[in-house]
């Protein structure tokens, strides 16, 4: 109801009854308003009815209320009067309000009890106070009967409702700290989630206490307490955290300690206990005496600050103090005239605060046991509701509506301070941190007054009711433009040039903090992490369950000097309040890794001159691009800038250039660029810059820098005089000898300690000049994936680099030569990691390894991915120098039981934190000697995946009690069964387990529902449950887990869940962390499944979410698309789940995922409409990929998606096999918003070359790196037109494969001048015929050309000329030349070519290869990199085999085809006979008529150590044992046969 300038009434909806007694009761209020009259309880009492709380009559009288024309001391006489002194209990009575005619309502009226009208009278007047904002702190409700009362949102603090008939009550979010409900009726009392569950019936309560931050309360029943902990997303509700008893009688009082860690409750036994919250069993007890704890209920104990006195207050009984663990009382003091009410207790248990009956209140000191001061109350109408002390040790009495202070250090009288609206009643209040201001809380205004003068300032209103604030604290931001209002769990802002506005964000949920107060955006998790003080220095660090409000409200902000946010995501939001601060002015370093952050942001700190001390900017992992980093070097304030971390965003060339020029960062010392877009302009702009003369360390590693003359910049830019770190490893470089030579010898670049290079392809010369002595202090070097052998590995080896701590050698192939080299080893004395994965060091090497001595500080040894067995293993674990050993990585060799049994019997490695061991056929019994072991007490990480485990040997791997800080446990591709499982779980010792991987282990049905009630694993982080048999039953149990509150990973593919199952999980309210969860291939899943995962609004911070293949239709897709919790989704898998158009449409109308980076809707029946509604959305900006592939969007479709302005970011767009034709290739060309697209793929879909020749027209497309048009008839004219493209000058890879281009359509291609990055070119499958072979060796613009497919192109013998004059002078690595017709002679001609040195892929297919083709092959001595090869479909027969088998130069080898080439016995048996291809992981041998001797003659090979799939279909061999049992191919996993064998 509202009431306008005249006094008129204006109501909607409203019955013409109800209107006339809401007319009738305002005019008697006015008259006895206008004479001063008390209020009429005849208009609390219509019809013998509660009042509805939407009703006109009960909101007319709120406002009445609010107005002052109804005074509260009125409805509190009358709620008063309803004291039943123990009368008996009355009738439950109708809630609704039923307004009849006037002669009906006077019949009930004279026909009932008198007892009945004060019951309903003292119902409406409580319920009408209550919704007016009444503060009912500490008054004394005993005794009074109430009927359906509504409390809810009450402030009930300390109030006395002792033996009160409260029967059906709404004490929904009442605040009820320290109130007593002794002896109270409570039936149907709605207490929300634990309401029905605590009081299942009308009982005689003992009293309920609530902790300081109102997150704890405990209910007392009978014998013993019950401790409930408020729900993390539930605000309202309470679930059970644990049980207290050790009385033999009941308990009579319990409070919480004023830091909420300590408990104290007290029985009639005279048995007073202080137990710890978290630890239960650690109590300590004293004896009282036995009549004072029998004395009657409502005692009032309370803990001292520090934990050593506990103070007892007895209405009546005269007040006492112990100190814990004695049992004779220290103080023991008795008023003369009044009897004690309350008590407060100072910081330092020296003096004592207590209120009196008579409204007064009075100070003890508790050492001198005397009154030291006395405080008069203000007003006979205010009662004493607040009492308290401050820090230094000032008194506060807050009284109805006036507050006074008394400092009693210096022994000033007291002042009050009365607020300009006297109708208020405060609750609430907090001082500035100059405690020159005080302000006070009311129900939805924020009073502000000076301290000195009790001068009234201003108020703030808040559009929203002001929540319950337990302990308000507020500061002043933005150069005070903004107030920040918070408490442990709520933050308000308030903008004060606007006070008439401000926005209120409840809870641990907040998901956004408003500072203008009209908008609230995503601010993920910001209110559940706090940013904590630590004692030493000022260094902020985040940790979960807490709020950021401690930095924004830190009382001294210029002592800051370091914040560091982790294990949250703040997002740009968060960045913008932080960035806002002008207080922080000693500010050193800023931490925020992984937070979301954008340009958006990141473009608005470049005007903060405050933080002119800072040293550190750490901004990694975020989504920085050119904008932000141009912000952040405009910011000419951060002179003293030392370390800038800007890793893994999206910084690329123009960026770069932008910033080298800056003067502000000269004193730099530090910067990581790597994982960013920087090419070759970027990184030459960084080699030239001439201010970061004092750069230290530089970091550019895996960009996309390809220019090889990038070294020789750095080498003589005298600008690098100080640069120790040089890492460009990850940049394709090619380096040259002169490169190389210059930078080595480089004076300028002497004090160089580190040079990471990867995969940047220089030569012998590199290794020969790293004897130089100016690189001898070198400390860090790494050379991965550089194709180092045994012969560069002893030229490194003589290398006397003394100070060196860490060298990688990854992915190379230096072999048991190459490592026994690094093993005689005598002056790397300072050696600490020492990695050579995947580079094939057999036993001898391992071994040649493991005797060095002279490594006495190696703390990492990666040999991952060799031959190692038990030789070198032996040889490592004896090793007596390695004491200091940390991470040993084992996997993938050979080392087997035997291996585990010799690392077992280590006992020195005291510090190995990590072990792996997987894929190295380890079974039970090797388990079970793992498991005895007690050496590695700080062992965290074992994996043991994809071995040969059973149950019975993870039965003993429980039973192992040393590895107490075991964080990960790898098991998954093992047979432990549910048996295993279980011993796991039932694992005491491994309650730090962060990540537990169980896929693929033949876990039956049930076993997880059974187990899931006995595991405690409160770190658990990932849990992985794939591929097993996990039902609905299973699913129902892990979702009642409520331990795994960090769980941020749960794997649950190929499942088979129903919608039940999913119901059952998104149920589940403790993984608010959660992060990722795959639910892939849980074909059942269904349109249930998939809504009751969108309902879910707890799992709050999922950032991927996989459903592929689950049967969710269009309705699931439409359910979901209704989510509004995951605000942090970053990417969505629906691929292949029927969703149709309605569902695409709905999921394009989503407005919540505004961090959306890739959707995969592959295979999902969507048309033009699904495509146009995809296409309206304007939410995902941050759209990274997206898949559309295999659908039916036709012309109209594409034309939608090319008309989308808001996926400004989009990297890779799938559309192959739809039905685009010409137009909506035309309209996809026409997009000039996709200016970051890097790969379009169109394959198989109906447009032809004019739509191809629009395509190219395309202008925006400037970072297109990849172009996949095959199986599309563009023909010559398709050809002409995109060779015309001068944009795309970023394209690395085209596949015009079985598009029709013919002889002409290659020679329009060879005219191109402008794709100077081109390294893939597919044709195959295209006629293009030696002429079009001819015409594409004539471009001159291809250098970069590393693979070409030319296969099925009409060629013959005679095109072989031209082919190599094509790949004359070019790096190819990868050559497809399948069915050309090649024949013997053009085998010959291609082995002779010198051009193919580096050639790594070679397909021969069906090219009529006869014996003569395959003794060239055998012969061949150039192609020393080759790793595959594929000769299927030839005619080699058992005479090529000979001549292959005798190759010695392809000893890098991988993959072998030689199906349908009729080998026969004798060829299979020569083909055994090959002790070179050591590196063979996949050998096919289909269709060769190859029996039993054959088969025999193969598994003699002793050489194929690394063989992991064998292809026997189509022969004749028989029993698969030959194989399966063979003693050195230990690898082997993967036999293919058929019915044949």
């Amino acid at each position: 109801m509202q009431v306008d300038g005249e006094r008129k009434l204006i109501f909607e909806q409203v019955s013409i009854q109800e209107f006339f007694v809401a007319s009738r009761i305002e005019e008697e209020i006015n008259h006895d308003f206008a004479y001063g009259n008390s209020f009429p309880r005849k208009n609390l009492l219509l019809n013998q009815r509660m009042l509805s709380g939407e009703s006109l009559t009960f909101e007319f009288l709120v406002d009445a209320v609010q107005n002052k024309k109804i005074t509260a001391e009125a409805l509190l006489r009358i709620i008063k009067s309803s004291k039943r002194e123990y009368q008996s209990e009355s009738n439950d009575q109708n809630s609704a309000l039923n307004l009849g005619s006037e002669s009906s309502c006077k019949e009930e009226i004279r026909t009932t009890t008198y007892k009945q009208s004060y019951v309903i009278e003292a119902s409406n007047a409580i319920s009408i106070l209550n919704a007016a904002g009444y503060d009912f702190t500490n008054i004394d409700l005993s005794s009074i009967q109430l009927l359906n009362a509504n409390l809810s949102f009450g402030i009930f603090k300390g109030a006395n409702l002792t033996n009160a008939d409260l029967t059906g009550a709404n004490f929904r979010d009442v605040w009820l700290e320290n109130a007593d409900l002794t002896n109270s009726k409570l039936t149907k009392v709605q207490f929300e989630a634990f309401s029905g569950k605590i009081f299942k019936k009308s009982v005689s309560s003992n009293p309920i206490a609530y902790s300081k931050n109102g997150n704890l309360m405990a209910v007392v029943k009978g014998e013993k307490i019950v401790i409930l902990e408020r729900d993390c997303a539930l605000r309202t509700s309470f679930k059970k955290k644990s049980t207290l008893s050790v009385h033999n009688e009941a308990i009579s009082d319990c409070v919480f300690s004023p830091d909420g860690e300590k408990f104290i409750f007290v029985g009639m036994d005279g048995v007073l206990c202080i137990s710890d919250v978290i630890n239960s069993e650690q109590q300590s007890t004293l004896i009282l005496e036995r009549e004072k704890a029998r004395g009657g209920f409502g005692k009032r104990y309370k803990l001292s600050a520090d934990g050593k006195y506990v103070l007892f207050t007895g209405k009546g009984e005269p007040m006492m103090m112990w100190e814990v663990g004695k049992t004779v009382p220290v103080l023991k003091l008795k008023p003369k005239r009044t009897t004690f009410v309350g008590s407060e207790l100072s910081s330092d248990s020296i003096l004592i605060l207590v209120s009196e009956s008579d409204s007064t209140c009075s100070i003890w000191n508790a050492r001198m046991g005397k009154k030291i001061h006395r405080l008069e109350r203000p007003s006979p109408l205010n009662e004493l509701v607040k009492l308290s002390f401050n820090s230094k040790q000032t008194l506060h009495v807050l009284s109805g509506n006036l507050f006074s202070m008394r400092d009693l250090v210096r022994n000033h009288s007291t002042k009050f301070l009365e607020t300009i609206d006297r109708g208020c009643f405060l609750h609430q209040y907090s001082f500035s941190d100059d405690c020159k201001q005080i302000i006070f809380l009311t129900q939805n205004k924020i009073h502000f007054q000076d301290v000195a003068s009790g001068k009234y300032l201003r108020s703030l209103q808040c559009r929203e009711k002001l929540p319950a604030f337990t302990n308000p604290s507020f500061k002043l931001i933005a150069n005070a433009a903004q107030l920040a209002l918070a408490d442990n769990n709520i933050i308000v802002f308030f903008e004060l040039t606007c006070p008439e506005t401000g926005s209120i964000r409840k809870g641990p949920n907040t998901k956004g903090l408003s500072l203008d107060g009209t908008n609230i955006d995503a601010c993920t998790d910001i209110s559940q992490e706090v940013l904590q003080l630590f004692s030493q220095k000022s260094d902020y660090r985040v940790f979960s369950n807490n709020t950021i409000n401690n930095l924004i409200l830190h009382p001294d902000p210029k002592s800051i000097t370091r914040i560091s946010i982790t294990d949250s995501t703040i997002g740009d939001l968060g960045f913008k309040i932080i960035g806002r601060d002008r207080q922080w002015v000693n500010l050193e370093a800023i931490e925020l890794k992984c937070h979301q952050i954008t340009d958006a942001s990141v473009g608005n700190i470049h005007d903060n001159m405050t933080w002119s001390k800072l040293k550190l900017i750490d901004f990694s992992h975020n989504s920085i691009g050119n904008k932000g980093v141009i912000a952040l070097a405009e910011n000419n304030c951060w002179t003293q800038l030392e370390v800038l971390l800007l890793n893994s965003n999206l910084i690329d060339d123009i960026g770069i250039v932008k910033i080298v020029d800056k003067t502000v960062w000269k004193m730099l010392k530090k910067l990581n660029l790597g994982f960013n877009k920087i090419g070759d302009e970027g990184t030459i702009a960084i080699a030239k810059n001439t201010i970061w003369e004092k750069l230290e360390e530089l970091y550019l590693y895996y960009n996309r820098c390809k220019d090889c003359e990038i070294l020789n910049i750095f080498s003589s830019n005298p600008t690098w005089t100080y640069l120790q770190i040089l890492d460009l490893q990850g940049n394709p470089l090619g380096f040259s000898e002169k490169d190389i030579k210059k930078l080595l010898f480089s004076k300028i670049l002497s004090n160089l300690r580190s040079l990471k290079l990867h995969n940047s392809s220089f030569d012998d010369s590199f290794l020969i000049h790293l004897r130089n002595p100016s690189v001898e202090n070198v400390t860090e070097l790494t050379l991965k994936n550089e194709d180092i052998s045994a012969l560069h590995t002893a030229i490194i080896n003589s290398c006397d680099w003394i100070n060196l701590k860490i060298l990688d050698l990854s992915d190379n192939r230096i072999s048991n030569l190459g490592a026994a080299k690094i093993g005689e080893n005598l002056t790397w004395v300072n050696l600490e990691e020492l990695k050579l994965a995947s580079n094939r060091i057999g036993d001898d090497g391992g071994a040649a390894i493991g005797v060095n001595c002279i490594w006495e500080k190696l703390k990492l040894l990666d040999l991952y991915n060799n031959n190692i067995g038990l030789k070198s293993v032996s040889a490592i674990s004896q090793n007596p120098s390695w004491k200091d050993l940390r991470v040993l990585n084992l996997g993938y060799n050979m080392i087997g039981d035997e291996g585990v049994i010799e690392l077992n019997q280590n006992i020195i490695w005291t510090n190995l934190q990590r072990l792996h061991l997987e894929s190295n056929k380890i079974s039970s019994k090797g388990v079970e000697m793992l498991s005895k072991n007690t050496a590695w007490l700080n062992l965290q990480y074992l994996n043991l995946s994809d071995n040969l485990i059973e149950a019975e040997g993870v039965i003993e791997l429980s039973k192992n009690s040393t590895w107490n800080n075991l964080t990960t446990l790898e098991l998954s591709e093992n047979a432990i069964k549910e048996i295993g499982l279980a011993a796991i779980w039932m694992n005491t010792a491994w309650k730090n387990l962060h990540m537990l991987n169980v896929a693929n282990t033949k876990i039956d049905c049930g076993v997880i529902a059974k187990l899931s009630k006995t595991v405690d694993w409160p770190h658990l982080r990932t849990l992985n449950l794939s591929n097993n048999k996990i039902n609905d039953c299973d699913t129902a149990e892990l979702s009642k887990n409520d331990t795994w509150k960090n769980l941020e990973s749960l794997e649950l593919e190929r499942v088979s869940l129903d919608s039940q199952g999913i119901v059952n999980l998104a149920s589940n309210q403790s993984w608010s962390k959660l992060k990722v969860i795959n639910l892939n291939n849980s074909s059942n899943l269904g349109e249930g499944g998939a809504a009751s995962l969108s309902q879910n609004r707890y799992w709050t911070n999922l950032e991927i979410v996989k459903l592929g293949w689950s049967q969710i239709t269009a309705k699931g897709a439409s359910a979901l698309s209704k989510n509004t919790t995951w605000l942090n989704l970053k990417k969505l898998e629906l691929n292949e789940n029927g969703i149709g158009d309605k569902g695409a449409t709905d999921l394009g109308a989503n407005t919540t995922w505004t961090n959306l980076q890739s959707l995969n809707l592959l295979g999902n029946w969507i048309g033009d409409l699904g495509a146009s509604g995809l296409a309206k959305n304007s939410s995902w900006k941050k759209l990274n990929e997206l898949n559309l592939q295999s659908n039916s969007i036709g012309d109209s479709g594409a034309k939608e998606l090319s008309q989308n302005s808001a996926w400004t970011d989009l990297h890779v767009l799938y559309l192959g096999w739809n039905n685009i034709k010409d137009s909506g290739i035309r309209d996809l060309g026409m997009n000039q918003t996709w200016s970051n697209l890097q790969e379009l793929c169109l394959y198989s879909n109906q447009f032809t070359g004019e739509g191809v020749s629009e395509l190219a027209k395309n202008s925006a497309w400037k970072n297109l790196k990849k172009l996949t048009l095959s199986r599309n008839k563009i023909g010559p004219s398709g050809a002409a037109g995109l060779q015309k493209n001068s944009c795309w000058r970023s394209l690395i890879v085209l596949n015009l494969s079985d598009t029709s281009l013919g002889y002409n359509g290659a020679a329009e291609l060879s005219k191109n001048t402008s794709w100077v990055e081109l390294e893939v070119l597919d044709l195959g499958t295209n006629t293009v015929s030696s002429q079009g072979v001819r015409a594409l060796s004539q471009n001159e613009t291809w250098k970069k050309l590393h693979s070409i497919n030319l296969c099925s192109s009409d060629l013959n013998i005679e095109a072989i000329g031209d082919i190599v004059r094509f790949i004359s002078g070019k790096n190819i690595i990868s050559l497809n030349l399948a069915d050309i017709k090649l024949t013997d002679k053009g085998v010959t001609l291609l082995c002779q070519n010198e051009s193919l040195t580096n050639l790594q892929n070679l397909n021969l297919r069906q090219n009529s290869i006869g014996s003569e083709g395959a003794k060239e092959l055998g012969s061949n001595v150039t192609w020393t990199k080759l790793r595959t090869l594929d000769l299927q479909s030839n005619c080699l027969y058992q005479s090529g085999m000979s001549y292959l088998r005798s190759n010695t130069t392809w000893i890098n080898l991988v993959d072998l085809n030689l199906a349908y080439n009729r080998i026969y016995d004798k060829g299979a048996e020569e083909l055994g006979k090959n002790m070179t291809w050591t590196n063979l992981e996949k050998l096919n041998l289909q269709n060769n008529s190859i029996s039993r001797s054959g088969a025999e003659g193969l598994s003699r090979n002793t050489s194929w150590r690394n063989l992991r799939v064998l292809v026997m279909r189509g022969n004749t061999f028989g029993d698969l044992s030959i194989f399966k049992k063979h003693p050195v191919w230990l690898k082997l996993k993967t036999i293919i046969a058929n019915y044949y064998c």
